[in-house]
């Protein structure tokens, strides 16, 4: 099993280190051809009359039929009821590339207690593969080291910026932030998206 270390996601963002290459992102629009690990959970009864309507939270791929995401957003959730979407930009709307996937369980960390920020880690696992498509669907590397609180990063999510879910992701450049004021902050960004995770990435250093 992947080993996972420490940084930020919220339930609608996903949070990545500014790293790569010592350049940083600006805000605006992405695709997943930039980020083919981005992901959502979806209610399957929603999604059954209208594709993206029954966005849940958002989810990364790490493995091959994992998902990881927040405890907050599967807790008391049946698996049989979501579906895990990849491989889209848009959140409505299916593509030729998109996968829309069962879950066959949902796991979330021994140690998480509602309305706490610490442990908000919660893995989906599909009920099929989910096998790399250049371009169009990846696994986010995930670091062995723990980064140091404050470490720049960028947000990523269809409700990056507004209580309004968007069609299409958008990324926020520049957070610096330890867990615990990401905490804070996301609870005014997004009111119905309102828990962080931890997830750490290995990206080189410039």
């Amino acid at each position: 099993m992947v080993c996972l270390a420490i940084l930020t996601i919220n339930i609608g963002l996903l949070y990545l280190f500014l790293l790569m290459n010592g350049v940083e992102a600006y805000r605006g629009k992405v695709t997943i051809e930039e980020y083919p690990y981005l992901g959502s959970l979806r209610y399957r009864k929603k999604e059954s009359e209208l594709a993206g309507s029954g966005y849940i939270c958002a989810a990364t791929l790490i493995h091959n039929r994992v998902l990881i995401t927040t405890a907050e957003c599967i807790k008391g959730k049946k698996a049989e009821d979501i579906l895990g979407a990849v491989g889209s930009t848009y959140l409505q709307g299916i593509t030729t590339t998109s996968l829309v996937l069962g879950i066959a369980a949902f796991r979330c960390h021994g140690l998480y207690k509602r309305g706490v920020s610490s442990y908000n880690i919660g893995l989906a696992f599909t009920d099929e593969d989910t096998l790399p498509i250049k371009g169009k669907l990846g696994y986010v590397p995930i670091a062995m080291t723990k980064i140091r609180p404050f470490t720049k990063c960028v947000g990523i999510g269809w409700a990056a910026d507004t209580d309004v879910l968007s069609t299409h992701p958008i990324a926020l450049p520049n957070y610096s932030v330890s867990p615990k004021t990401c905490y804070r902050r996301t609870r005014t960004i997004e009111p119905h998206d309102c828990m962080c995770l931890h997830l750490c990435m290995h990206l080189e250093n410039g």
